[in-house]
């Protein structure tokens, strides 16, 4: 895209459950895996436990928008926000990687404790095991990108597994290199 471009445009689904205007500046992109695919579908109907995103990456490349960038989402549970870390290990492109509540505070700042206020999320078709595919990993960077140059508020890059220690979402295969790094952006 060109910068005298305008913003990308996404095709638009409401999600099932939308939770307002955000309290919070968007400081951070929030990875999740959707273990599963048909997620614009399953989002848009009624989904368990109120789960909302801003936007989905399907199998093919292609992203859907759910919910309008000024709203808040419900893609963490705030009553099960972790306060530990997991080991370090070697991400997709030999990145040292630490997910956990020590990157959010980092990111969030004070927010880090009711992430849904502040971050921007999307979830990723496929399985956190088998991590993005090629299209999806070229339409992260090229969507990660776009909300960078949208929002200029943003601070980072977070993993849902930094809010939840109960699953792996979205696993050790994201291409956080691409995307501008996990935890705070560097400049």
């Amino acid at each position: 895209m060109s910068p005298a471009a305008g913003p990308v445009v996404y095709p638009f689904v409401q999600a099932a459950y939308a939770y307002g205007l955000r309290k919070a500046p968007a400081l951070a992109l929030l990875v999740h895996m959707a273990e599963g695919g048909g997620t614009v579908g399953y989002l848009s109907h009624d989904p368990a436990r109120g789960v909302s995103v801003h936007f989905v990456l399907e199998r093919d490349g292609r992203i859907v928008q759910m919910l309008p960038l000024n709203q808040a989402s419900g893609s963490v549970n705030p009553r099960l926000i972790r306060t530990s870390d997991d080991p370090p290990f070697t991400g997709y492109n030999a990145d040292r990687i630490v997910y956990g509540a020590s990157a959010a505070r980092a990111v969030l700042g004070e927010w880090w404790r009711n992430p849904n206020e502040a971050v921007i999320t999307i979830e990723i078709e496929g399985f956190a095991a088998q991590g993005p595919n090629l299209e999806q990993r070229k339409a992260l960077v090229l969507w990660s990108r776009e909300m960078r140059r949208r929002l200029p508020s943003l601070r980072g890059n977070l993993a849902h597994r930094d809010f939840a220690a109960y699953k792996s979402c979205p696993g050790r295969l994201v291409n956080w290199q691409g995307i501008g790094g996990h935890g705070l952006y560097v400049p």
